[in-house]
């Protein structure tokens, strides 16, 4: 089952205030009549780094097909076997204690697994999210911060 990943205004606050002023100043180094070939590099990589956040808010969804977890956050992916899982950390604050963030939204868990590995995932139905994990592996604990 296939889960895209829960947005919040903060969400949309921090993207309009990454996305304006990246996209204003690709177009400022592109249209510019400019001989100085910097210019032209500038502008390029700030059209880049606009593509690519776009790609990574559009494109962000976790996964779960059988035993494992795929997660997938513009070309960061990977996957967790679920039966590894061993904590479940309910997360709602706007600061996040996880090596990995993958979400867009400040609510959401940030699962632990293998030994010292962590990920923090946003979901949009958290519970219902949590409830297909644990219906795979009821040895996952649950752990409210």
């Amino acid at each position: 089952m296939k889960y895209k990943s829960a947005y919040t205004n903060f969400s949309y606050i921090v993207f309009i205030a990454l996305g304006a002023p990246l996209s204003a100043l690709t177009y400022i180094f592109i249209t510019e009549p400019n001989e100085r070939k910097e210019a032209s590099i500038i502008g390029s990589f700030i059209l880049v780094l606009t593509c690519f956040i776009i790609h990574a808010f559009k494109n962000t969804f976790y996964q779960i097909e059988n035993t494992i977890l795929k997660y997938k956050c513009g070309v960061f992916h990977g996957k967790i076997d679920i039966q590894k899982i061993k904590k479940i950390e309910i997360n709602n604050s706007i600061f996040v204690q996880a090596i990995f963030k993958l979400g867009w939204s400040h609510k959401g868990i940030i699962i632990t697994y293998n030994n010292y590995d962590d990920l923090f995932i946003s979901p949009e139905n958290r519970d219902e999210f949590i409830a297909h994990l644990k219906g795979i592996n009821p040895e996952i604990r649950i752990q409210e911060k």
